[in-house]
């Protein structure tokens, strides 16, 4: 020592060389042996900082920072720690061995049996417990805590492993996080994945998963972009990428047996045991606990709520919201549940929609259904390509098919029916099995079980129990008898009481009309114009009118009636009686081939009918002629008459003389 001042030095050529250091504390045997002008250093243990001159050194343990020349502000404790160091500078080291073989590394702090112990000229890494980062070289940014923790890490960089045996088997990966026991454990170069939790993500060789939960992702090997979320989460994943699984077991058999690469990919399960038994199925979507639990190769579908599409295998591209909905849903296909108990019992039904609780509960393989409403074609089993929209419509159909109903309560009693069609509350809400009905309007054919009927208007047909085949359109519109058959009745408070009837209108309507807005003659009135008959109308009397203004009629023809007189004496003229009447009903009368073909009046080509106003103008045209008739005879009569006379007053003459 020549200048050198506040320097402790104790043991064997300790502080050997030191002229002008100050501030140096050197024990044992060599100890900053070959320090000349550093300072600040303190060295204790044999042959610690024995080569040092630089300065602000710290080495406790025997060779700690044996090496040391020009390095600075570096901490060794321990037996050997940064022996090999020459120039490194800003590095700690607490534990036999650690950063054994660091040169010039710096700002790297290493705690533990062996921590660090490779490291050559890796900065800025940190190793917490017994060979944590114990191979790392080069590799920068590192942090490793717990046993062994990323203890092959060569030169991979910004690395965090917290927990023992986490990360161990890391090499060149990068940008790792793993937090818990053996977390990434296997995994070598696998970057940016994120692991907290026991195994989790244990044999990863992928990139960029994310893996939280003890066993979460603890199988996957090269699968990439995964996000696991709860113990278990994923862990049966090996290749599989872009899934996403939060809750415990969620997701845990996906990839078992895959084979081709669109397997069990782009898989989300969020919730306790959500698609847990998945395989090779792709593109679910389970939200809720047990959501999809049994779900093995169907895909595309989406489970939310507890208990969702629970036992669905192979079903694809269905869609379960609400508790228990689609549970039991086994290979049906394109089925949406939305609800509690939606769709509860569906095995093997497909493109079914059930919207609101219990909507198509009981359905197990009928297709094609839609059901909006609570308890809407509840009891549905079979019945395929029905429509119930609103509470408890359709509620007891179960192999009932093509019905609709809309409004709470409409065929609230189908069973068996088909083709029913039912809208407004409480429209037929009694039929069964009948079939073919239809009922728009409040209690419509409420208590109907009969067939083929039309009810429209409020409280339509409401009357009609087992009648068939009939019609009631109107407010309050009905059928006075409940087993009619073909009857209708049109109009408010209209009625029919017997089969086989029409009724037009209620005892208060006084004017019916066809083809015009109102009726100006008579109670009913036909047209306005030669196109549609012309204001034909019937009076009140009863009596038919028929429309004979000159200025309605063209193309007037003078006629023979001599011509039309011996028409008549040539048409053969009967008593006769129509085919099929109910009562005896006898006429008089030509027959209208006869007609047509004498006179050639009425519709062109048509044959079959005579107009009453034809009969009339041929019977005018024939008194007509008869008359004239009448007249000649007449005169002629008067002439013969007036010479008879003069002829008698000759005789009367001549007998006189």
């Amino acid at each position: 020592n020549g200048i050198g001042t506040s320097n402790v030095a104790l043991g064997y050529t300790a502080l050997n060389k030191n002229v002008d250091g100050n501030f140096n504390t050197a024990a044992g045997s060599g100890s900053l042996f070959n320090n000349v002008s550093g300072i600040s250093n303190t060295a204790i243990g044999s042959g610690a900082l024995n080569a040092n001159i630089a300065s602000y050194n710290t080495a406790v343990g025997s060779l700690s920072l044996n090496n040391n020349s020009n390095g600075a502000n570096n901490t060794a404790v321990g037996y050997q720690s940064l022996q090999i160091s020459s120039s490194a500078n800003d590095n700690t080291a607490v534990g036999y061995r650690s950063m054994y073989q660091s040169s010039t590394g710096f700002s790297n702090a290493a705690l533990g049996n062996e921590t660090l112990y490779q490291n050559s000229t890796g900065n800025f890494n940190t190793a917490i417990g017994s060979t944590s980062l114990k191979n790392n070289t080069t590799g920068v940014e590192n942090t490793a805590i717990g046993f062994a923790a990323g203890s092959s890490n060569t030169t991979a960089n910004y690395n965090t492993s917290l927990g023992a045996t986490a990360l161990r088997f890391n090499t060149t990966g990068g940008s790792n996080t793993s937090l818990g026991y053996a977390s990434m454990n296997q995994n070598t170069t696998g970057a940016n994945n994120t692991a907290a939790g026991a195994y989790s993500l244990y044999f990863n060789e992928g990139d960029y998963n994310t893996a939280v939960g003890n066993f979460a992702l603890n199988f996957n090997n090269s699968g990439s972009f995964n996000v696991a979320i709860g113990n278990f989460a994923l862990q049966n994943n090996t290749t599989r990428s872009n899934l996403v699984a939060v809750g415990f077991n969620a997701l845990r058999n996906n990839g078992n047996g895959a084979t081709l690469s669109t397997h069990a990919v782009a898989n989300t399960a969020v919730g306790g045991s959500a698609l847990f038994a998945n395989t090779t199925g792709s593109y679910n979507t389970g939200l809720g606990y047990y959501s999809m639990f049994t779900n093995a190769t169907g895909s595309s579908n989406t489970g939310t709520g507890y208990f969702s599409l629970y036992n669905n295998t192979v079903g694809s591209s269905n869609n379960a919201y609400g508790f228990q909905s689609l549970m039991f849903n086994n290979q049906g296909f394109f089925n949406n549940a939305f609800g509690n108990s939606a769709m509860l019992l569906n095995t093997s039904g497909q493109s079914n929609s059930a919207f609101g609780d219990e909507a198509l509960y009981a359905n197990t393989f009928g297709d094609f259904n839609n059901a909006f409403g609570a308890i809407a074609l509840r009891s549905n089993t079979s019945g395929t390509k029905n429509n119930a929209l609103g509470y408890q419509t359709l509620r007891n159909n179960t192999t009932g098919n093509s019905n609709v109903a809309i409004g709470s309560n409409a065929l609230f009693a189908n069973t068996t029916g088909d083709n029913n069609i039912a809208i407004g509350e409480f429209a037929l809400n009694a039929n069964t099995t009948a079939n073919s009905n239809t009922a728009v309007g409040f209690q419509a054919l409420k208590v109907n079980t009969g067939a083929n009927n039309v009810a429209l208007g409020y409280n339509a047909g409401i009357l009609n129990t087992t009648g068939s085949s009939n019609i009631a359109i109107g407010f309050s519109a009905d059928l006075l008898a409940a087993n009619l058959t073909n009857a209708t009745c049109i109009g408010t408070n209209s009625a029919v009481s017997t089969s086989n009837a029409m009724m037009f209108g209620n005892s208060s309507v006084t004017d019916w009309g066809f083809g015009r807005s109102s009726v100006t003659n008579g109670v009913f009135q036909v047209g306005t114009s030669a196109s549609n008959g012309n204001g034909a109308y019937l009076t009140a009397g009863g009596v038919w009118t028929n429309a004979s203004d000159v200025n309605l009629k063209e193309n007037f023809t003078e006629l023979n009636s001599e011509d039309v007189l011996q028409k008549i004496s040539l048409l053969p003229v009967t008593q006769w009686n129509y085919k099929g009447t109910r009562v005896t009903e006898t006429h008089i009368g030509p027959m209208a081939q006869d007609f047509k073909t004498l006179f050639g009046l009425g519709v062109q080509g048509d044959d079959k009918v005579i107009s009453t106003i034809d009969i009339s103008g041929v019977t005018l045209v024939a008194v007509k002629a008869i008359i004239q008739k009448q007249n000649s005879l007449e005169k002629l009569i008067l002439q013969q008459q007036q010479l008879i006379d003069l002829m008698q007053k000759e005789i009367e003459l001549l007998k006189r003389k």
